[in-house]
């Protein structure tokens, strides 16, 4: 396949299916309405029967998808968290929107508490739509990403959120989202109307985008493992990059097992 770029406008379809729910998540929801209008739309274009999603937060990217896949037969959508409580305020739980949309969690199966890898082999492979939408700073969505790549289809979409956010003025942090959707190879799928609803005054470039992998996309772990070799702005807990390890060692071999141990020890005792 020869790596391509769509842009992608949501229909009137998708605009109207999202009014349905935009009074309940609008005022909280951590995307805007023209990237939920992106996200939905995908969903409608591919018809996903089995989503996971990374990075919770209150819910209202789950509320999103679950609105709109109830009416794809069979559809579920697997969200996972590192944090039981919603980050930004303990008084709430994780993904507690939802709660709004009762009819919605008969499709839904929320994990929390850990690191995707703890909940991969209980999910599943042949996952065919992702969102990865966590910590941004590195190596956050790399791990991620590393943590979900063999358990997707050859032919997954992969969406990313705050992919722009390192062009925000005030933001002074290697974001890595963007380093991302330029490394992963693969159909490239961009929002084409980000102008209509930008996240800050003056932004000139979409803050929502994704990549249609295919079998090739599971061949080309350099450019990914070699992302982890950029000064580290967060740290996960030791006791998960050792079992992290053993992860790669499982599901990429023995090479790129040296090669994140080489990471790991760069980071922590030289960095």
């Amino acid at each position: 396949m020869n790596e391509v770029i769509e842009f992608i406008t949501p229909g009137q379809c998708a605009l109207t299916l999202l009014n349905e729910i935009e009074t309940e998540i609008s005022d909280v929801s951590e995307m805007s309405n023209s990237e939920r209008a992106f996200l939905t739309e995908l969903i409608l274009k591919y018809k996903p029967k089995k989503i996971l999603e990374l990075g919770v937060s209150m819910g209202g990217s789950s509320c999103a998808i679950l609105n709109s896949i109830k009416d794809i037969s069979d559809a579920k959508l697997y969200s996972i968290d590192i944090n039981t409580e919603y980050y930004r305020n303990s008084q709430y739980k994780t993904g507690c929107l939802v709660d709004k949309f009762p009819m919605f969690k008969k499709n839904w199966e929320l994990f929390t508490g850990n690191m995707a890898y703890k909940y991969m082999d209980i999910i599943g492979d042949k996952i065919d739509f992702c969102l990865i939408d966590t910590v941004h700073r590195v190596p956050g969505e790399i791990l991620d990403y590393l943590m979900v790549l063999p358990y997707l289809k050859d032919d997954a979409v992969i969406v990313f959120h705050d992919i722009s956010l390192h062009t925000n003025p005030y933001n002074h942090v290697c974001y890595v989202n963007s380093l991302l959707m330029s490394a992963i190879y693969g159909e490239k799928l961009i929002q084409n109307n980000f102008y209509e609803n930008p996240r800050w005054e003056d932004t000139q470039f979409p803050n929502i985008g994704a990549i249609r992998i295919c079998t090739e996309t599971k061949q080309r772990l350099f450019e990914i493992f070699n992302l982890l070799s950029i000064r580290w702005s967060s740290k996960p807990k030791h006791t998960d990059l050792i079992e992290l390890g053993e992860f790669i060692e499982k599901h990429y071999g023995v090479y790129w097992k040296e090669y994140y141990d080489k990471i790991i020890y760069f980071q922590t005792n030289i960095r």
